[in-house]
């Protein structure tokens, strides 16, 4: 043996005795068929020196014809003796019998195969005859392992390429679910009705890979479907096509039958001049399906191809629902139409009842006015002339009103003015050296708060211009309006002029103004405070609704 793997012979025999081998004489220590170690048995079996062994392998050692058996079993750790035929290093072949076991040999498992001659009755060529005996059956056993194989890998393929078509499906379904989410989400934002429609045919022809898309709009008043909306085609070439309703297009027919039309060769339809538009664009196949509306058909969904598509029952579902979606957004749309304009005749209207109201108490005040002139008390004529106020005063406000951007509310910046213009031109404060001063924030009021605060804000200018500046006495009114910290509304009205007598209760006055300014406070649900200094000061406050 080499001198670097040699063991004593006592430590051979130990690792050796670990297997239960017959009583061979030749062995060999070797990892799948690469000898590590032999004994010198093997080498005079096989007519090699120990050093030679070493650079062979298992197989090196065996007739041509039976190394596949020997390797087989080497691989597989057959365990039972079998035969085969060797090969000695002269070339001459002999009847063998072997077996395989492991051991552990310099602390790793490896085999030991046990080398034993056969007796001369048993020549080579019963051995031979026995090896191709074995190898025929191993073929066999090969083959049929093969055809196995064979039917497991096309078994296999197929169905690979069943979860690789139902993986796509699945692709594309979620693809056509993400869509039709997208149009869904755009369609409860609001979004323009163009818009939205634009945004349909673009997303369908997107997620289809499909060459055209479009919106067929049904006109009632001139029984056609009427090509708008689309994407796909050359700008401008749909624009406005008509198409009747008769049984000669798929569009028509999908319109008068109410569901689905798929047409997968448009060349065996009858070309005509309702379809010659899609024979023009080189249509081939197309779907054609009707957006339902509550009350009529809205029109059709119209999704054409320039080659030969089969759509399948995902695609219609797909445009269904696409449909379905615009249906409802058509809807809304009219709804909102009709509401817009309802809402747009009801403001004319409401606009117009506020200037005939208007009109009406100018024409109460004129009459007052009229009255006037024949009456000699000057108490009575008083009376009458402060009633005109008044009526003028509520006809201000729904002058303002029907000049304002919204009947719901009155701005009462453009009224306080317009109001202090009235009293100036009635009580001639230029001639009396009266001037005023005002400060005003941009406040609005309901109708039902603007007329009591209006008829107030009157009495306290009133009873200012009337008593503050007696025999020509010159003054200032000042007039504030303004938010205070707590969002309250505060009015102030004062003057710097010979003031209220002591002792008089606003709250509990005899004077019919008086009075009345306090009714109205209560009304507009304010407090009412009354400052002497200076002249009379009015504090109004209010909460704003």
């Amino acid at each position: 043996m080499d001198t670097q793997n040699v063991e004593e012979p006592a430590e051979i025999q130990a690792s050796l005795s670990q297997v239960a081998l017959p009583e061979f004489e030749a062995i060999i220590v070797h990892r799948k068929v690469t000898i590590l170690d032999a004994n010198q048995a093997v080498a005079t079996m096989f007519g090699y020196e120990l050093a030679e062994l070493i650079t062979l392998t298992m197989l090196d050692l065996m007739q041509p014809e039976a190394r596949s058996i020997v390797l087989k079993n080497t691989l597989t750790h057959y365990q039972k003796p079998y035969q085969v035929v060797g090969l000695k290093k002269d070339g001459s072949t002999f009847p063998l019998e072997i077996f395989h076991d492991t051991i552990v040999y310099h602390d790793h498992n490896v085999q030991v195969t046990a080398f034993q001659t056969i007796s001369d009755d048993q020549s080579v060529d019963q051995v031979l005859t026995l090896l191709r005996q074995s190898k025929q059956q191993l073929e066999e056993k090969l083959r049929q392992s093969t055809t196995q194989l064979r039917f497991l890998n096309e078994r296999l393929r197929l169905e690979l390429d069943e979860r690789a078509e139902m993986e796509t499906k699945l692709r594309v379904q979620a693809h056509q679910q993400a869509s039709v989410a997208e149009l869904g989400q755009r369609a409860l934002v609001g979004t323009s009705l163009p818009t939205l429609l634009a945004e349909a045919t673009r997303l369908v022809r997107q997620t289809l890979e499909i060459d055209h898309v479009a919106f067929l709009e049904f006109m009632p008043d001139r029984n056609i479907l009427l090509r708008q909306t689309g994407t796909g085609l050359p700008a401008g070439c749909a624009d406005q096509v008509a198409i009747q309703l008769s049984q000669d297009s798929p569009a028509g027919r999908c319109f008068l039958a109410n569901e689905a039309v798929i047409v997968e060769d448009l060349a065996s339809e009858e070309q005509d001049k309702t379809n010659g538009f899609l024979h023009k664009q080189q249509v081939v196949s197309g779907m054609w399906l009707v957006i339902r509306g509550n009350i009529q058909p809205a029109g059709i969904l119209e999704v054409c191809a320039t080659k030969r598509r089969l759509f399948s029952e995902d695609d219609q579902h797909f445009l269904q629902a696409v449909a379905n979606i615009l249906a409802l957004a058509i809807d809304r749309h009219r709804a909102e139409t009709q509401i817009k304009e309802s809402l747009h005749q009801k403001e004319i209207l409401l606009r117009e009842i506020h200037h005939r109201v208007k009109n009406n108490l100018q024409v109460i005040s004129s009459l007052l006015a009229l009255q006037e002139e024949h009456i000699s008390d000057p108490g009575m004529r008083q009376v009458f002339k402060e009633s005109q106020q008044r009526i003028r005063a509520m006809a201000l406000l729904h002058q303002q009103l029907y000049k304002s951007a919204s009947l719901a509310s009155v701005e009462m910046v453009p009224y306080i003015q317009d109001l202090v213009s009235y009293l100036k031109r009635l009580y001639d404060t230029f001639e009396q050296g009266i001037a005023f001063e005002t400060q005003l924030e941009d406040v609005s009021l309901e109708i039902d708060r603007a007329i009591p605060f209006g008829l107030l804000l009157n009495e306290l200018i009133s009873n200012a211009l009337k008593y503050a500046f007696p025999h020509n006495r010159a003054g200032t009114i000042r007039i504030k309006l303004a938010k205070n910290e707590c969002n309250q509304l505060v009015l102030m009205v004062s003057d710097n002029g010979v003031g209220l007598p002591a002792g008089i209760d606003i709250h509990q006055s005899t004077s019919m103004g008086l009075q009345l300014v306090s009714g109205l406070a209560r009304q507009l649900d304010a407090t009412l405070e009354l400052d002497r200094k200076d002249g009379v000061s009015f504090k109004l406050v209010m909460a704003q609704e």
